[in-house]
């Protein structure tokens, strides 16, 4: 299937570029979903890197050479502190787009530290823990991200660390978006 190898030759370029920056990666969006909540398609992929805006520019030279055109950013995602740049990998035969968010803020350190490693098909790739891909989807909050949320607090909520996911919630402005979700899913923690 073309995307699929398109998925994963943008995939392949980005961890080049952003380990030839000594840069910590990880997935989250689609592909920690698949393990954490209910798998779905995607088309394209989400990353955290640990560069801040500065580091930005090295990314996108390193971005350029790898073979993803500039699309936009960094720009502040809207009601929320989450810096986003997006790009398309043009070396396929389909261009795929990869959406690369910047660690500024404490949390986008931590979250990089919890990461962890999962295998999918021959190789492991680093994702976001369930608590930390809850949070960002919580974040986001479009209409995809609500289903992604309830998917993965279905799946994995019995084994969630509720008070981490509460504390961090609590701190990054959402807990009143989780304390919504719960209620309409029926669980209230």
């Amino acid at each position: 299937m073309k995307v699929d190898r398109a998925f994963y030759a943008a995939v392949g370029a980005f961890i080049k570029a952003a380990e030839a920056l000594d840069a910590q990666w990880m997935f989250i969006g689609a592909v920690p979903l698949a393990a954490w909540g209910q798998a779905r398609a995607s088309t394209d992929a989400d990353f955290v890197v640990s560069l801040d805006l500065l580091g930005a520019w090295d990314l996108d030279a390193r971005m350029a050479k790898a073979g993803f055109a500039k699309v936009a950013g960094p720009a502040q995602i809207p009601q929320s502190a989450l810096i986003v740049s997006n790009y398309v990998f043009e070396r396929a035969q389909v261009p795929f787009k990869v959406d690369v968010f910047l660690s500024t803020t404490e949390w986008d350190r931590l979250v990089l530290s919890r990461r962890v490693k999962v295998r999918f098909g021959k190789r492991d790739y680093w994702l976001a823990t369930a608590e930390d891909l809850l949070l960002y989807k919580l974040m986001a909050w479009r209409k995809r991200d609500v289903e992604d949320a309830a998917s993965i607090v279905e799946r994995s909520g019995d084994s969630l660390d509720w008070d981490y996911v509460r504390e961090w919630a609590m701190r990054l402005h959402v807990d009143q978006v989780l304390a919504q979700l719960l209620r309409d899913m029926g669980r209230e923690k």
